[in-house]
């Protein structure tokens, strides 16, 4: 599954395989490059994606993930997700909504069930069944919400490759200035009645 890969945030592996994946590249210039090693380049690129998608910025895989895809939408696309989404998300077509909201969705349940590890833990001190009770809670939400997460970050990265901005550069990508209003001058709050 997608979702259950080590954290990358706390993987030491990483930044080895970054730094040989760039070995690699530098031995092998990509017009002198044979098909064989280029496999190998692509066996590294394809562990160091396993791990992260991006340079590691966040405490949890989750709060990773997303930054990730931000960064490579930056990176590779040229958009900032952050400020484009919204204009992005008016000229995708329904059915690719239609897959995010359902995308998203699968994220809200688990963290209902997460939020119940909360009270199985506050029995947990009178019952201790409580506190398995409250473990396997835990990890279901755990595990879920990684699924869900990958599953949309995975998605919403397809939808920047994809997406109709990127292949209809006319559409605006920067507001439209707002017009100047010309400042009408006022006599003024305490002005006396008929002076002016």
């Amino acid at each position: 599954m997608p979702g259950l890969e080590l954290s990358p945030a706390h993987h030491p592996a990483l930044r080895g395989l970054v730094e040989h994946r760039h070995e690699l590249q530098q031995r092998y210039p990509p017009p002198d490059r044979t098909a064989e090693q280029q496999q190998v380049i692509d066996e590294v690129a394809h562990q160091i994606n396993r791990l992260s998608m991006a340079e590691p910025a966040r405490p949890t895989w989750i709060g990773d993930r997303i930054a990730a895809v931000e960064q490579i939408s930056v990176d590779r696309y040229g958009l900032g997700l952050r400020f484009d989404w919204p204009r992005l998300w008016l000229v995708l077509p329904e059915h690719v909504q239609a897959e995010h909201a359902q995308a998203s969705s699968q994220f809200a349940p688990a963290v209902v069930t997460g939020a119940w590890t909360l009270p199985y833990l506050v029995l947990g001190a009178l019952w201790w069944p409580a506190l398995l009770i409250a473990s396997v809670t835990c990890l279901s939400a755990w595990a879920r919400a990684r699924t869900a997460i990958a599953e949309l970050t995975n998605l919403s990265e397809s939808t920047t490759v994809s997406s109709p901005s990127r292949s209809a550069p006319h559409l605006p990508t920067v507001p439209a200035p707002l017009p100047q209003l010309k400042a009408k001058k006022s006599p003024g709050r305490y002005a006396k009645a008929g002076a002016g």
